[in-house]
């Protein structure tokens, strides 16, 4: 109904559609119109363009404050804007809106406080970590909204640690300082594994009955994670076969190490058939392209049809058997999968048989006969193997 008016339109009219799902716009509609993309701010940009805007309203907000309102609004220049202008109305005497103003009004944790119990974490120090968390649940924090900011601050030193002194994550300057020793601690494996383990644990929190607790759990595995060696580490380890002399680490010596015995997608299949779990062990062999695995983890390629839980359900099944942390992640260019080779050496081996002489003879003399089968024969007791046992048919 519009697609002649958009056209040709009016000289005093200007239209102007907003969405956000511009996928269910009709292409005859596109086609007509100028489209610009907005997108959002990176919290750095966003707390910049707050300051700007109290600066010109007269109001103060400390950098703390900012970047709070920044990272809360998660890129949402509107949403941030609300969350401004709520912060400076509940300043009622006209001071400054500060860190701790906002945190209290967002139900959001004390991020110095925070960068502590991660710190700890990482350290080995369950008890320090686990006393700091309680305070600020006391203080009126979410768990879940801890847990996220545990998970930003993952992030961030991942982040940092790829980037080396470029990294600015907004804020104060202590943080980007603090920020910065936390990723010299890491490897990137470590880094990349405490990220998983808060990730774990979100969705925990979620379905959990008690959120405190749950939090508390979810430290204490990122801790004991931390004990472990790091995944560079145990690699080296295991390649030379355990005698090395262990390298520098932030764990500490004493640390058990519980590789599970898998360090192949074989040692995997071999498990789950001894375990007798059926279902995983048929779609791992039918899904899963294997790649890189070394202790902690597991990367592959996925066949279409996959179902979308399988490498949960692999991760899950990972850690409960080898009682470490595993990251399981999709790449491209994984190898065969259990079934595709099967199939590629029984073709193989049929070929093989079929280019034997004594074969080929057969075949020749049996109008309609094919290879229905090659049976490898049990060795005798003394004296070498004899040949492989041949089945043929005749098609009817």
């Amino acid at each position: 109904a519009l697609l002649k008016t958009l056209e040709e339109p009016p000289p005093h009219v200007k239209f102007i559609f907003a969405t956000t799902e511009i996928r269910k716009v009709p292409v005859t509609v596109l086609s007509r119109c100028q489209r610009f993309d907005l997108k959002r701010l990176d919290s750095v940009e966003l707390a910049a363009h707050l300051k700007r805007i109290a600066e010109r309203e007269g109001a103060k907000v400390s950098e703390e404050g900012l970047a709070l309102i920044s990272r809360a609004a998660e890129g949402s220049v509107r949403d941030a804007l609300s969350i401004l202008d709520q912060a400076i109305v509940q300043t009622m005497d006209g001071g400054e809106v500060t860190g701790p103003a906002v945190r209290d009004m967002l139900g959001l944790g004390d991020r110095g406080r925070l960068l502590d119990a991660f710190s700890f974490a990482i350290n080995g120090d369950a008890k320090a970590a686990l006393a700091e968390i309680k305070d600020q649940v006391h203080a009126g924090a979410d768990p879940l909204v801890i847990l996220k900011d545990l998970m930003d601050i993952a992030a961030d030193v991942a982040v940092a640690q790829a980037t080396g002194g470029d990294y600015d994550p907004g804020g104060p300057a202590d943080w980007a300082a603090r920020t910065q020793a936390l990723a010299q601690k890491l490897t990137p494996a470590q880094a990349s594994r405490c990220w998983q383990i808060l990730l774990s644990g979100f969705n925990d929190l979620q379905t959990a009955p008690d959120t405190a607790t749950a939090l508390n759990m979810v430290l204490l595995r990122l801790t004991a994670a931390c004990r472990l060696p790091s995944p560079e580490e145990a690699a080296r380890l295991i390649a030379s076969g355990g005698t090395d002399t262990p390298g520098k680490s932030d764990a500490p010596p004493e640390a058990p190490h519980h590789p599970g015995g898998i360090t192949s997608f074989a040692d995997i299949i071999a498990c789950l058939d001894e375990l007798r779990e059926v279902n995983l062990q048929v779609e791992l062999e039918k899904y899963v392209r294997p790649g890189k695995i070394t202790p902690g983890l597991l990367q592959c390629e996925l066949e279409p049809g996959a179902p979308a839980d399988l490498l949960a359900r692999l991760k899950k099944f990972l850690e409960n058997e080898t009682d470490m942390d595993w990251v399981v992640e999709r790449v491209s260019g994984g190898g065969e999968t259990v079934r595709q080779t099967e199939i590629r050496t029984r073709e193989e081996r049929f070929a093989s048989a079929a280019a034997h002489p004594a074969v080929a003879e057969a075949l020749a003399s049996l109008p309609g006969a094919v290879i229905v089968d090659v049976i490898e024969p049990e060795p005798l007791e003394s004296g070498p193997a004899g040949d492989n046992v041949i089945q043929l048919a005749a098609r009817r």
